[in-house]
């Protein structure tokens, strides 16, 4: 309640954490009903005035849950330079369901494997699906089967685990 009542005193101050944290209250503060105009303008402008990366990842995941996929492929296509396991399936995820690009299965492999590749435990669920769409019935299986038993481990280890996360 405290922080709150500061907001309108922060907001004036171009200090990058400070925006950081006015976006995550936006968007994770159960009593401003995620708002997601402030969280997507406080989270864009850590990103692009700051170039805080880890704003620039929640502003890409906050569009698409908005489904403005134009701006979140967009920002998913600067961070991809970072080579970080949830970009790349999150854009193998525009190529697979044809979000805001054209559907492209080679391309969405492509993302999912560098995804899988990375460590990203949710990829190849879906690189097993392409496979299973494209008729390569045993090769989806025995990827699906592998799959399930590393994100068995991993959420035993941790169940909060990055791995683990859908995007």
């Amino acid at each position: 309640d405290d922080f709150l009542k500061l907001l309108p005193k922060m907001k004036s101050d171009n200090i990058p954490n400070i925006i950081v944290l006015i976006g995550g209250v936006y968007e994770n503060n159960k009593m401003l009903k995620n708002n997601n105009e402030q969280a997507i303008y406080w989270l864009k402008r850590a990103f692009e005035d700051f170039s805080i990366i880890e704003s620039g990842e929640s502003l890409a995941i906050r569009y698409m849950q908005t489904k403005q996929y134009k701006k979140a492929y967009e920002i998913y296509t600067q961070l991809e330079c970072l080579n970080h396991h949830a970009i790349f399936n999150a854009l193998g995820t525009f190529y697979r369901k044809g979000l805001y690009v054209k559907k492209d299965t080679e391309k969405a492999l492509y993302y999912h494997k560098k995804a899988f590749k990375g460590g990203n435990l949710s990829a190849p669920m879906k690189i097993a699906k392409i496979y299973f769409l494209k008729g390569k019935f045993i090769k989806s299986l025995k990827l699906y089967l592998k799959a399930v038993k590393l994100r068995y481990k991993e959420s035993k280890k941790n169940p909060d685990s990055e791995l683990l996360r859908e995007r």
